[in-house]
């Protein structure tokens, strides 16, 4: 009787192991967001991205697929469960940074993103007016990005990007970020 009793209960621990270990996600990506903020000399400064909610949105689908959020030092580490191409949406009020992963392949556990911030924000800002109605955004990321950084105006959206966040503006909202993203994709949809 005994010996049945610890049987059943070592096949129940088992079974709860393999539920638990079932959910956990396949695959980590992780990265560091940092926020511009104005500084009390009046210049533009980056800070962790502390404590700010994360979402996780597949380009294939825009759905949500995985949500957390930044530690204090503005480190974050959000599980997914499928291979593709995510955008890693950071938000605290009005102020949004974006990072775009690259390909997620299923081989890989861990994918360090590095670090977001204004620049991440502003490539994704043009990779995302790229692939708007795309049925697959993998190859938009894969071959225009190279493309994005060398453009002219580039580095100009960068910093518009990083003034419009430090001072705590949407940047969805912001006419002159959105005129500058159309004017660095129009050229690169031809091409």
């Amino acid at each position: 009787m005994k010996y049945l009793v610890f049987g059943l209960m070592f096949l129940a621990l088992f079974a709860l192991t393999s539920v638990i270990l079932a959910d956990e996600p396949q695959i980590t990506l992780t990265g560091r967001a940092f926020i511009p903020v104005v500084a009390e000399s009046g210049k533009i400064t980056e800070r962790f991205f502390a404590f700010a909610p994360i979402e996780v949105i597949d380009l294939g689908t825009g759905q949500v697929v995985a949500e957390g959020g930044t530690k204090v030092n503005g480190r974050y580490s959000v599980g997914v469960e499928d291979p593709g191409l995510y955008l890693v949406q950071i938000k605290k009020g009005n102020r949004v940074i974006l990072d775009i992963s690259p390909r997620i392949r299923r081989e890989n556990k861990v994918y360090d993103l590095g670090y977001a911030g204004a620049r991440s924000t502003a490539l994704a800002l043009v990779l995302l007016n790229l692939s708007r109605g795309k049925k697959d955004p993998t190859s938009i990321v894969i071959y225009k990005t190279p493309l994005v950084l060398r453009s002219e105006r580039f580095k100009d959206l960068e910093n518009l990007v990083r003034k419009t966040l430090a001072q705590g503006e949407n940047i969805w909202e912001n006419r002159e970020i959105q005129e500058f993203v159309e004017t660095i994709a129009s050229p690169l949809r031809e091409s």
